[in-house]
This record gives structure tokens, C-alpha cells and sequence, in this order.
């Protein structure tokens, strides 16, 4: 975006009536569009306009607003499926009323709400590309009215997700027990890949342990499903002699933290002192420490 806030369309109407004025010295034109400049503090102007700038620097600005929208859309999209299951739940007043039906709910009402509005925001580059692509030959007034509507809606829309984001974040509770216990529901079946390694460090075929495990798997998952019963894959992989060179190992490898990669490391590399984030933060830390967050009423 520094391109587009950097520059200013030159002075314009009809080009020959700028000559004209300047007594067929053309060179006077490109002094007062730098004077001009100069003025009002912009470095440069287009090279080329007609009476307005090239509406392409709209839909340039357009596409890196929206952007903001796309992962606002994903932060509270990911928030929403969480709270869904239990995992994380947003800010929840003590009175606030999850549903009018149904009162135990606690719907991510603020991430719904931001969801929508980036949801919108997305929408904008189609309209400026439609007014740049439909521009005719110099320049039609079909652009200004959908400009006035929306450049003001795209930058209230965008606060409106900012505070959003900002009052969510500040207060979004994670509830470490419920994770780890869908973390278990799951672990045995993460841990097959490992299992298979190990086997065929020990001279197993990999098909041959593939198949096994996949037979289980699909067995335990639909005792799961089907019988809401728990998964069973360990013991029925404790009770298959084909498992039995990796019996005693077994128990050492069902341990979360032993299938997180490096995801610790990545986020405290990434977020921590030093990190990228804070870096990027810089700039912004006066207005960041003297700011409240923000109220939403919901």
C-alpha cells in the first residue's frame, strides 16, 4: 500500500488547456505538478492520469484491506469451531444471555459477529475491480458512487473487526483440562505413524504393518462411533501378536508431547521476546500501552 499513499494524481483537465496557458512551454506542466507536490508533501505524482488517478490504485488498497478480513475470518472461524467443542470460549458477561431459548448456551456471539463483518469486507475488491475494468476509454462518473460507499465502509468495517479482535483476545479463556481430554480421545490413533516406524526398525514390512494397523484402527473407530464406547486401539494393539516387538515400548509412546513437532518452539521463536511479532509491534507500542481494550456490548 505505500505505493498508492505516496503519490498524488497531477494537476489536470484538459491537458491542452494547461499548454495553452503556459504558452506552448509543455516543461511547465511537469514543474507545477512537482511544485504541487512539494506543497502538500507527496514525493511524486502518477507519471500518467487523465482528471482522476488510475482506479487500479483503489482496487491495489481494496485487496490489501481485505486481507485483514480473510484472517480476522480465520481467527474467528477457528475460535468459533474451539468453543464448539469446549476447548476455548470467548469473553462471556456474568448476564449475558447465550440464547433467548436455550439458556445454557455460550455462543462466541463477538466472533460470529466479526466473522460477518469480514465476511463483507472481502466482498469490496469485486466492486473497485468492476469500477476499474469498467472505466470505457478515459474515465466514466459511474465510479463515484460506489466509491463513496464504499472506501468509508472498508475502513469503518475494518475498525469495527479490529475492536472486535481486540476485546476477544484480551479476554478468550482456554481450558487446558478439556483439551487434554479430547487429546486422549485421539492419541491412539496419532500415534499409529510412530508405531509403524518402529516396527520397521525392528524388520517389519511397512505394508505388512500398515495393514495391521489400519484393521484396528478402523475397528476401534467404530467402536467409537457406533457404540460411544472409548477407543480401544491400545489394547487391542497390546492383544495382536503381530505388535508384540513394540509391546514394551508401547506406554513410553503415548505421550502428547512427543507429537507436537515443533509447534513450542516455532510460536515462542515467533511471539517471544525478539520474535517477528514484536518487532512488527514496535512502531506500534505507544498507542498499544495507552489504549484500553475494547467494550463491545453484546
Amino acid at each position: 500500500m505505500t505505493e498508492p499513499r505516496s503519490k498524488r494524481d497531477a494537476v489536470k483537465s484538459d491537458s491542452n488547456t494547461w499548454v495553452y496557458s503556459f504558452q506552448g512551454d509543455a516543461s511547465k506542466c511537469d514543474q507545477l505538478n512537482a511544485l504541487l507536490c512539494t506543497k502538500l508533501g507527496f514525493p511524486s505524482c502518477y507519471d500518467i492520469s487523465t482528471q482522476t488517478y488510475t482506479r487500479k490504485v483503489d482496487l491495489i488498497i481494496a485487496n490489501a484491506v481485505s486481507g485483514l478480513g480473510a484472517t480476522a475470518q480465520k481467527i474467528c472461524g477457528d475460535i468459533r469451531h474451539l468453543a464448539n467443542w469446549k476447548e476455548i470460549e470467548e469473553p462471556f458477561e456474568a448476564s449475558q444471555i447465550g440464547s433467548s431459548a436455550m439458556a445454557y448456551k455460550r455462543n462466541p456471539m463477538r466472533s460470529e459477529r466479526v466473522y460477518s463483518l469480514a465476511r463483507e469486507l472481502m466482498s469490496k475488491p469485486a466492486n473497485f475491480a468492476n469500477t476499474l475494468s469498467d472505466q470505457w476509454a478515459e474515465r466514466t462518473l459511474d465510479d463515484s458512487a460506489i466509491r463513496r460507499m464504499d472506501i468509508p465502509d472498508m475502513f469503518l468495517l475494518s475498525e469495527a473487526i479490529l475492536l472486535g479482535l481486540d476485546n476477544i483476545t484480551d479476554g478468550l479463556v482456554v481450558y487446558p483440562k478439556r483439551i487434554q481430554s479430547r487429546v486422549q480421545e485421539e492419541l491412539p490413533f496419532m500415534v499409529t505413524e510412530s508405531i509403524i516406524m518402529k516396527l520397521v526398525a525392528k524388520g517389519a514390512s511397512r505394508q505388512d504393518a500398515h495393514e495391521e494397523i489400519r484393521v484396528l484402527s478402523h475397528q476401534a473407530g467404530s467402536v467409537v462411533k457406533n457404540e460411544g464406547k472409548p477407543n480401544d486401539l491400545v489394547s487391542r494393539i497390546k492383544g495382536t501378536e503381530f505388535f508384540k516387538p513394540i509391546w514394551d515400548e508401547l506406554d513410553g509412546m503415548l505421550d502428547p508431547k512427543l507429537y507436537t513437532g515443533r509447534s513450542v518452539d516455532i510460536v515462542e521463536r515467533y511471539c517471544g521476546v525478539g520474535g517477528p511479532v514484536e518487532i512488527k509491534l514496535v512502531p506500534y507500542m505507544k498507542y498499544i500501552t495507552e489504549t484500553s481494550t475494547a467494550e463491545l456490548s453484546v
